[in-house]
């Protein structure tokens, strides 16, 4: 077993030691839900999306440089997540509305088939509600001109991570918030060029979701 493998299995034992009890409708305390949608994909007349449900814990965005101790609490506050499990969620896009149901980590998949697609765009909003909390999650559909698709990593391929060493690792993921990263020179440039407003990127990474 590899460190990273070793670090992860850490990482998840911890996880179900924090979270023994976790959080089901009715909501146990004041803070509200809180619909975390990450960006899916479609095609023709389906989407594919996923989220998460869980209480807001106040996370603060990283749009500037921050003290030392507010990233150590939020990154704490993500790893320490209290997961919403059992949770409706209503999602519609246009003549189409699903239904689903969170699991015991607060996950939900959504399948959208709408008959009436917007094909002039690429990005399509989808409307989600739940436990209280509505969210807009955003899916994208590769045009039919598009020539290719780019998948790319994240970790020292875009910005710098130290992903190679432990100690740089979580010095990054803990220490610093996403305004304090290094981006390599360059890499924006390309991309947009290999993207053309049109040719779709994908990128891949071995995170939890605690850090999307």
């Amino acid at each position: 077993m590899s460190w990273k493998e070793a670090l992860r299995a850490v990482a998840a034992d911890l996880e179900q030691t924090i979270d023994g009890n976790r959080l089901t409708l009715p909501f146990p305390d004041r803070r509200r839900a809180l619909i975390v949608p990450y960006r899916g994909i479609g095609r023709a007349n389906e989407l594919l999306l996923r989220g998460r449900v869980i209480a807001d814990r106040k996370i603060t965005r990283g749009r500037e440089a921050e003290p030392l101790w507010r990233n150590l609490v939020n990154a704490y506050r993500r790893f320490q997540s209290d997961e919403l499990a059992g949770v409706p969620i209503r999602a519609s896009y246009r003549d189409a509305v699903v239904e689903s149901v969170t699991d015991e980590e607060g996950h939900f998949q959504i399948r959208l088939q709408p008959e009436l697609m917007d094909e002039s765009k690429m990005w399509h909003e989808v409307q989600l509600s739940g436990a209280g909390s509505t969210a807009t999650a955003q899916a994208l559909i590769p045009p039919a001109h598009a020539e290719f698709g780019i998948i790319s990593d994240i970790d020292d391929t875009i910005v710098e991570t130290g992903a190679t060493s432990l100690r740089t690792m979580m010095q990054t993921v803990l220490l610093r918030n996403a305004a304090m990263r290094t981006a390599f020179d360059g890499v924006a440039d390309l991309y947009h060029a290999l993207h053309r407003d049109a040719n779709p990127l994908f990128y891949v990474s071995s995170g939890p979701w605690n850090l999307y």
